[in-house]
């Protein structure tokens, strides 16, 4: 009668054949919430798969936009289930999908995988690749990958897999653009991939944009990597743009809303707590380092000043006894 579930062992219950519970983003994050957190803490050896769009909100309601509050990340709230597997991941990068797969199946523990699957946007120009719509998602930060294993320890350090990430270490991945000028001049620059480059990709959120004549060429255009880096004093008199090429290969900038802009900034607040879980860019580790650093330059200075103190009181003793 004291026979349950979690009476098997480790070995055994890797026997039981998978029980795998699908669901998209939109029903989770709202009446499911609740079910799926009771889930999540149950141990229970279940496979969640649950597919996302990084430029939708699941937590928004049925009459309320993608960008009117800040998106519900379904990968981290299942990170606050401390004892379950959650991945997030893609098809665009199948060896991390699968990957990330095998590493639940061999552990007896509830798993959550947040799946982007990417979308196919109409287009009268060029037909889009679904992959290529979802790796944009992952170098513009919309989706990034990273893999929770509570098996490997308590630390965040030995916890979390956050490879496969494009240049993890810094805000947006940065690339060399080139193109000619008016002068059929090569021009290159670096550009950092943002959510508002991703989102320039979505039928849906082409309203977002607006297109910036050659004629009205202005200082305050700014691209939005860099709009994105600075304080909001700075950016008080700039408008953010991003590069667009038209159906006759010409490049155009194009106005960035409001709306994406903060969507963008949103997400890089996203990745930037991830990348601390992950101990790139921590701020506790940087502080050490820089106290470190200070500690090492004081006894440095205080150890040069007794050698010019013990090297001065030796020249007065020579010159004394020369005397």
């Amino acid at each position: 009668a004291n026979f349950r579930w979690d009476s098997f062992s480790q070995e055994e219950l890797l026997l039981v054949p998978t029980v795998i519970a699908l669901g998209s983003a939109d029903q989770v994050a709202g009446d499911g919430l609740r079910s799926l957190s009771r889930l999540l803490s149950s141990g229970r050896p279940v496979q969640i798969l649950i597919r996302v769009q990084p430029h939708n909100n699941p937590g928004a309601a049925p009459d309320e936009g993608p960008f009117q509050a800040f998106r519900t990340e379904l990968g981290y709230l299942g990170i606050a289930h401390r004892q379950a597997v959650v991945t997030q991941s893609s098809p665009a990068r199948h060896q991390h999908l699968l990957n990330c797969f095998n590493a639940s199946f061999d552990t007896a523990r509830t798993s959550l995988h947040v799946i982007n699957t990417g979308l196919r946007p109409p287009s009268k120009l060029v037909t889009l690749n679904a992959w290529l719509v979802a790796g944009a998602a992952i170098e513009s930060r919309a989706h990034p990958f990273f893999r929770i294993n509570p098996a490997a320890g308590d630390s965040a350090a030995v916890r979390m897999d956050f490879s496969e990430n494009p240049q993890p270490e810094i805000d947006w991945p940065v690339h060399s653009f080139r193109y000619l000028d008016e002068n059929e001049l090569t021009v290159e620059e670096e550009l950092g991939f943002t959510f508002a480059d991703y989102a320039l990709l979505l039928a849906r959120l082409r309203d977002c944009f607006r297109y910036v004549p050659a004629e009205c060429d202005s200082d305050a255009l700014t691209s939005v990597d860099r709009y994105l880096a600075m304080s909001p004093e700075q950016t008080r008199n700039l408008v953010p743009f991003v590069w667009a090429v038209d159906r006759n290969h010409i490049l155009h900038r194009l106005v960035v809303s409001v709306d994406v802009t903060n969507a963008a900034r949103d997400r890089r607040n996203y990745w930037r707590a991830l990348q601390e879980m992950a101990g790139i860019r921590n701020r506790y580790v940087e502080r050490a380092i820089a106290e470190t650093q200070t500690e090492e330059r004081r006894l440095a200075a205080a150890a040069n000043e007794l050698l010019i103190a013990e090297h001065t009181a030796e020249l007065n003793r020579v010159r004394t006894e020369a005397a």
